[in-house]
């Protein structure tokens, strides 16, 4: 397996992907993901994401970019342009008590998924939880908070993500 640290997007092409949102190349993408430009196009082909100019969707590398770093890592690169992220995406600290069979399981879960993944995804299970939380949430919730820019932001990113324009 590659050094992850070597496949790490830099704080300069991060900001670049952020505020330029442009659509990129496939090798362009597969570098800022730390993925294998062959592994990239396949995905690509198969969720029928590639533009007629070869090139991917500024969106569709902005959500596989979420998936593949652990979120904490890349706030942690972006530091003061973090706000090119939405608020609402940045973390919190929860402090639950849960069921140890439960925390158990799910470890175990997200060491099983990275293992089958393209994503470079740190040993902390934080980022697996908060992608299966957000798969919970009713539509009723999401209908409830229409209204709240800052969860609809996050909510929606990166697909209807506007929040940077209406500053």
């Amino acid at each position: 397996m590659p050094d992850v640290n070597l496949l790490r997007p830099d704080r300069k092409t991060l900001i670049r992907f952020f505020t330029e949102r442009r659509d990129l190349s496939v090798p362009e993408a597969a570098r800022l993901l730390g993925w294998p430009p062959r592994a990239l196009l396949s995905r690509v082909r198969e969720e029928a994401a590639l533009l007629p100019d070869s090139r991917i969707a500024w969106a569709d590398v902005a959500f596989w970019l979420l998936q593949a770093w652990p979120r904490a890592q890349l706030l942690g690169i972006l530091g003061k342009q973090a706000s090119l992220i939405p608020p609402d995406l940045h973390l919190t600290e929860v402090r639950w008590r849960l069921p140890l069979y439960v925390v158990r399981a799910l470890e175990l879960q997200a060491a099983l998924q990275r293992t089958s993944s393209l994503d470079v995804r740190s040993t902390d299970i934080a980022d697996y939880v908060a992608d299966e939380l957000h798969l919970l949430i009713e539509p009723e919730t999401v209908e409830t908070l229409q209204h709240d820019p800052a969860f609809r932001a996050a909510y929606d990113y990166p697909e209807g993500e506007d929040h940077l324009l209406n500053k």
